[in-house]
C-alpha cells in the first residue's frame, strides 16, 4: 500500500511539471490501496506567479462501483453459463436415456444371465445417479437468473446448496451433520439465498483443507418470530484482528487465485436485503460459526 501512495504521488509529482496548456481535459486513474479501490484526477492550477507550477488532484472512493460492475459481468456470464448448461443437459439426457431403457430391458430379460442382470442393474442406478446430478445443475443454473421473490424455505435452500457444494468441491473428507427443524417461508430469491449458502460452505470446506466436520442448525422461535440458522466448520478459524474485517469488500485473506474478497461482502448484503442479520464467532485452530438471522414478517 506504502508503494502505491508513493508511486501516486511520483506521478502527480510528474504531472505538476507539465505547462497548463498542455493538459485540457480532467485526467482519471485508478490506485488500490489495500481492501480499498480509488480513482484519482489530476489537473492544472492557474499560476498567480510566473514560477508557480501547481496541481489539484481529487481522490474518490469506487470500490462500491467497482463491485457493482464486476456483478454486473458476473451476472452477464452467469446468464450465458445458464443457457450453456441447460443445453448441455438436455444433449446428455438424451443419449442417457437410450443406455437407461436398454439397461432395464436387460434386466428384466427372463432369459438373461443373472450376471448380465447385475451389471446392467449397476447401469441403471448410475445413469439414474448422472441423470439426478444433471437436474441439479440444470435447476441451479435456471435458479440464478432468475431475480423473482417467492416463498422459500430456508431448509429446502440448504439442502439444495449442499448438493451443488458436493458437486464442486472435493467434500470425500468432510462429514456434514445437518439439524434441520421446522421454519416457515420468507419473501426471498431463492437464487440468491443459495448464494449465501454456497459462500458460507464453501468458505467451511477451504477452512478446514477439505477435511473436517461442518454442522448445520436451523431453528424457528415463535416468540421472536425469527428464524435462526448457524453453520459450523472445524477448521483453521479466524484471528481477532480480522474478525471485523471480514465483511468488508475486498478483503481476503486468500491468494489471488482462491479469493476475491468479495464472497462474504456478498452473504451479507444479500442477507440485510432481506431484513436479517449475520454475526461470526471464532477461535484460530478451533473453527468458525455464522450465526444468520431471519425475520419471517419480511
Amino acid at each position: 500500500s506504502k508503494n502505491k501512495i508513493l508511486l501516486s504521488i511520483q506521478h502527480i509529482n510528474e504531472k505538476s511539471n507539465y505547462q497548463s496548456n498542455i493538459v485540457n481535459e480532467l485526467e482519471k486513474y485508478e490506485a488500490t490501496i489495500g481492501s480499498v479501490v480509488f480513482d484519482y484526477s489530476i489537473f492544472p492550477i492557474s499560476q498567480f506567479h510566473e514560477n508557480e507550477k501547481l496541481v489539484g488532484f481529487i481522490m474518490n472512493d469506487i470500490s462500491e462501483a467497482k463491485h457493482f460492475q464486476q456483478k454486473l459481468f458476473l451476472n452477464e456470464k452467469l446468464i450465458a453459463l445458464g443457457k450453456v448448461a441447460s443445453g448441455i443437459a438436455h444433449e446428455i439426457n438424451n443419449p442417457l436415456y437410450a443406455v437407461l431403457a436398454n439397461a432395464e430391458e436387460i434386466a428384466d430379460d427372463p432369459d438373461c444371465p443373472e450376471q448380465d442382470k447385475e451389471y446392467a442393474d449397476e447401469i441403471v442406478e448410475h445413469v439414474i445417479n448422472v441423470s439426478n446430478i444433471i437436474k441439479d445443475l440444470s435447476a441451479y443454473s435456471k435458479t440464478l437468473r432468475k431475480d423473482d421473490i417467492d416463498e422459500v424455505n430456508l431448509n429446502d435452500v440448504i439442502e439444495d446448496s449442499i448438493k451443488i457444494v458436493k458437486y464442486g468441491s472435493n467434500v470425500l473428507e468432510v462429514e456434514l451433520n445437518k439439524e434441520l427443524n421446522f421454519v416457515p417461508c420468507i419473501h426471498a430469491s431463492k437464487g440468491e439465498l443459495q448464494q449465501v449458502f454456497i459462500n458460507l460452505f464453501n468458505n467451511a470446506i477451504q477452512a478446514m483443507g477439505g477435511k473436517g466436520k461442518i454442522f448445520v442448525n436451523s431453528q424457528y422461535d415463535d416468540e421472536t418470530n425469527l428464524i435462526n440458522i448457524s453453520v459450523s466448520d472445524t477448521g483453521s478459524g479466524i484471528p481477532d484482528e480480522n474478525l471485523e474485517k471480514i465483511f468488508e469488500l475486498f478483503f481476503t485473506t486468500k491468494s489471488k487465485q482462491s479469493g476475491t474478497g468479495q464472497g462474504l461482502h456478498i452473504v451479507k448484503k444479500i442477507i440485510n436485503k432481506y431484513q436479517g442479520e449475520i454475526k461470526v464467532e471464532s477461535k484460530v485452530d478451533e473453527g468458525t460459526t455464522f450465526f444468520l438471522t431471519f425475520n419471517i414478517e419480511n
